[in-house]
């Protein structure tokens, strides 16, 4: 639990500050929305930064973070589910003292519309901020006077999508900085306190272990080659940022998580709770089922799954049914599969995407505690390991060195 700070305005009107202890600022923005604030901004005590001063003094930033974009969402679904008119509600907006990027981006939105247009083309003027799911869906909601429900369902799908980020992030975290200690540490071992040993053991003329020998061979070849070996690093992180921005590397790479021991399957049932969640908004929308798809193929987040639902869409087309294709593809499980299908038949499509969004909800859950379970003491085996290999290439030929030393052998 950590405690956050908080602004909103409460239904006369007037800001409110205050504290809560919370696991994070979805939970607060929720508690508060429920309690019928409108939030202006969240924070962890003490939060600050050179860029909120910035702001304060008028300094505008087009920047709007994911946590900005769920708290406008989320405004934006209560104002309008009390009745309050678009204008209004994004007036409303525009005038909190707090949360500068959201007030910018409530006035303007305001802008375009008291300019004669649609909420729906105000949203693609800011194609930085909304994605094409999320400007379809509010499209969707404006054309069939939906948009309350519309924005509560976007609000919704991104609490989930950044909680399960954050998620992600808390559980791969830990081993990324044992992985970088445990490689500073050795590469400091290795180029700068062994050597030293290295010349008192070949003074010695002593037996080296094969351990305390291929380490002397890292040495003198880090040592000798250290330019050319950081050269080829620098130019295989760039050759690999240029590979992974082209279409045919984002394929290969995408393909290549989908098949890694462990996160693999995270990965993919990440993909499968994102495509049914936003499957199931946009089909409850009524948009067009290839436009659907279409739409969710970009925000699945890998190119091989993205690809095989671009390919479901033509066959689709072609006058397939809806759940063989993505038999077909490979790319989606039996269960997903089974779920369309009934889905199909039933014509509760919407019903049965809630019940895989869910199930997978659950799985990704459970995937990263079990990850987090499972790695942390497997690299900690691992450092243990290390520690033992640096351990005996030092302290054997030193032993050697002392039994030497007794019978008199050194001088």
């Amino acid at each position: 639990m950590s405690l956050y700070q908080y602004k909103a305005i409460d239904d006369r009107g007037e800001e409110i500050t205050g504290m809560m202890d919370s696991p994070d600022e979805i939970h607060v923005l929720n508690h508060l929305t429920a309690k019928g604030l409108i939030v202006s901004s969240i924070k962890p005590k003490g939060a600050g930064s050179f860029l909120d001063t910035l702001k304060s003094l008028g300094y505008k930033s087009s920047r709007v973070s994911k946590l900005d974009l769920i708290i406008f969402t989320r405004q934006m679904a209560s104002l309008l589910d009390a009745g309050i008119p678009v204008n209004s509600a994004l007036r409303i907006l525009s005038k909190q003292s707090a949360g500068r990027s959201i007030v910018e981006l409530a006035e303007d939105i305001k802008e375009e519309l008291e300019s004669g247009s649609t909420i729906t083309r105000a949203l693609m003027k800011r194609r930085d901020v909304f994605s094409d799911s999320y400007i379809s869906m509010v499209e969707a909601g404006e054309a069939g006077g939906m948009l309350p429900e519309v924005f509560s369902r976007l609000a919704t799908i991104l609490e989930i999508e950044k909680e399960r980020r954050e998620k992600i992030k808390s559980a791969v975290t830990y081993p990324i900085i044992l992985i970088i200690a445990a490689v500073g540490g050795m590469t400091f071992l290795v180029v700068s306190v062994f050597p030293t040993f290295v010349k008192i053991f070949t003074r010695a003329h002593i037996r080296l272990p094969w351990t305390t020998r291929s380490l002397i061979l890292v040495s003198e070849l880090v040592k000798a080659y250290y330019p050319i070996i950081i050269g080829v690093v620098i130019a295989l992180v760039v050759f690999i940022r240029w590979y992974s921005r082209t279409e045919e590397g984002q394929m290969k790479i995408d393909g290549l998580k989908l098949k890694l021991p462990i996160f693999g399957p995270l990965f993919e049932k990440v993909a499968m709770s994102t495509f049914a969640h936003n499957y199931r908004a946009l089909n409850s929308s009524g948009i067009p089922l290839s436009r659907t798809l279409e739409i969710v193929s970009g925000t699945v987040g890998n190119k091989i799954i993205s690809k095989a639902i671009l390919d479901v869409i033509e066959k689709i087309k072609g006058g397939a049914t809806i759940a063989r294709p993505f038999e077909e593809s490979g790319c989606f499980p039996p269960f997903v599969v089974h779920m369309i299908s009934v889905g199909e038949e039933s014509g509760r499509m919407d019903e049965m995407l809630d019940k895989v969004s869910e199930y997978y909800d659950k799985e990704v859950n459970y995937s990263i505690t079990k990850l987090t379970n499972s790695l942390e003491p497997a690299l900690i085996g691992v450092m243990g390991g290390v520690v033992a290999f640096m351990y005996l290439s030092l302290i054997t030929p030193m032993m050697q060195m002392m039994k030497v030393a007794r019978a008199g052998g050194l001088g």
